[in-house]
């Protein structure tokens, strides 16, 4: 019996299909490498990026005289002020502060005020009265630039010095 032979042509397009094959197949996993380690970098980065978020710290706002001051060099008419203890807090940071929607109208009858104040390890809360119920609320601090760059110069300086 006799071989079959292809022609030198029918050959010649096989093996090149097969080598382009081949090499599309090293692209292919260089292609994937690249994405694996693209997704790992972006998820150390979405890791860094949770861990760098301000954590949200619950308190309240108290309901008897003794604990908020009259300010009566107050300008405005948010005379009563209550400072609130947030360590670490500078008076270049920012505070948010959310109240709960259950102290909303405590809030409301009050005249607490919808800004605060930061001061070196407090947060300022003002109000018009003295609340007469207990308002529970939550902040979170973001760095102010001033308190960023002041960190950047004393790291500066730490590392002049050693």
């Amino acid at each position: 019996m006799a071989k079959r032979t292809l022609p030198s042509e029918g050959l010649a397009v096989i093996c090149d299909a097969v080598k382009a094959n081949a090499t599309a197949a090293e692209n292919a996993g260089t292609a994937v490498t690249a994405l694996s380690q693209a997704m790992a970098q972006g998820f150390e980065e979405l890791e860094a990026a949770i861990n760098d978020f301000p954590l949200v710290t619950a308190f309240s706002l108290p309901a008897n005289t003794e604990d908020w001051t009259l300010d009566n060099n107050e300008t405005s008419d948010y005379k009563y002020y209550h400072d609130v203890t947030a360590d670490g807090v500078t008076v270049y940071d920012v505070a948010i502060v959310n109240i709960s929607r259950a102290s909303f109208q405590a809030a409301r009858l009050c005249g607490l005020c919808p800004q605060n104040e930061t001061l070196a390890g407090a947060i300022r809360i003002r109000a018009k009265s003295v609340p007469t119920s207990v308002i529970a609320a939550e902040y979170y601090v973001c760095p102010g630039k001033e308190s960023e760059q002041n960190q950047t110069t004393q790291e500066n300086q730490e590392m002049e010095e050693s």
